[in-house]
């Protein structure tokens, strides 16, 4: 993958900071902007499936991103370029229905996997829209390495950002939402932001050391506590569900992860 005259001047990245994340394969910028190339896990070949539970593969030309089907099962199973650029994941647009995109693997070995304790700080961010605010449930952030789960409370490990839409509400309300070493329950922080129909918006994940830090639009927010346990290998996911008032469109328009000390300045809307 070359690296974009933008990323090094308008964003601030010293040549010697990509040179290391590129050999490593850490560094991973998408803009989500052509026809993704989409088929089933296990043959390449092969078209992808809507089974509750199955795990897809979307190529977008840079990046290959798991994703992997909830819900009751769907016709619609793969995401689509947008007419005026980003990736619809809105699908069959039924409630209790969505994916969660695993932009990394679940193989210990995958460079956009970070091992807690071991690799330097680290983080991930997510540029979106949603036509319907008030119709989806959205999780963004940091799981430990588990075999995919319907759920995101039955994942025992987790740093992640929440935005929640309800039909009693126009905006969705933002939350932090984390989990250490117990798969029922989660730690829900309440902050003061909310996302609107059609809102270009931004979340964001660091890991320093073991301590989890959440961004909303480049703000902090939320909860400022949370650790992870040493060795704990994690990845950045997008946990995606229609809610009861169904959210039409969402638009990945950006992702990044990388070591932290190359991290461009500014929000992914500004590169």
């Amino acid at each position: 993958m070359g690296i974009r005259r933008n990323q090094i001047e308008k964003n601030q990245i010293g040549a010697e900071l990509l040179t290391a994340a590129q050999r490593r394969h850490r560094w991973a910028h998408e803009e989500f902007m052509e026809e993704p190339h989409v088929y089933t896990a296990t043959d390449d070949n092969g078209a992808p499936t809507g089974t509750t539970g199955n795990v897809n593969i979307c190529d977008t030309g840079q990046y290959r991103f798991e994703y992997v089907i909830l819900g009751a099962g769907q016709t619609i199973v793969r995401p689509v370029l947008a007419t005026d650029g980003g990736y619809d994941w809105g699908m069959d647009q039924t409630a209790t229905e969505g994916c969660e995109i695993n932009f990394a693997s679940l193989k210990q070995g995958h460079p956009r996997m970070f091992k807690i304790g071991t690799d330097p700080s680290f983080y991930a961010r997510f540029r979106f829209t949603m036509e319907d605010a008030s119709g989806y449930d959205l999780f963004f952030g940091f799981r430990k390495n588990q075999a995919y789960q319907t759920a995101v409370e039955t994942y025992t490990d987790f740093a992640l950002i929440r935005v929640l839409g309800d039909s009693s509400s126009a905006a969705a309300a933002v939350t932090t939402v984390t989990n250490l070493n117990d798969a029922t329950d989660s730690t829900v922080t309440t902050t003061a932001s909310t996302v609107a129909d059609a809102a270009d918006t931004e979340l964001e994940v660091r890991v320093i050391g073991r301590r989890a830090m959440f961004l909303f639009n480049g703000a902090q927010i939320g909860q400022t506590t949370f650790d992870f346990d040493l060795t704990d290998w994690v990845i950045p996911v997008a946990f995606l569900l229609h809610t009861t008032d169904v959210g039409g469109q969402f638009k990945s328009l950006g992702f990044e992860c990388n070591d932290l000390k190359g991290r461009p300045a500014g929000l992914l809307s500004q590169a």
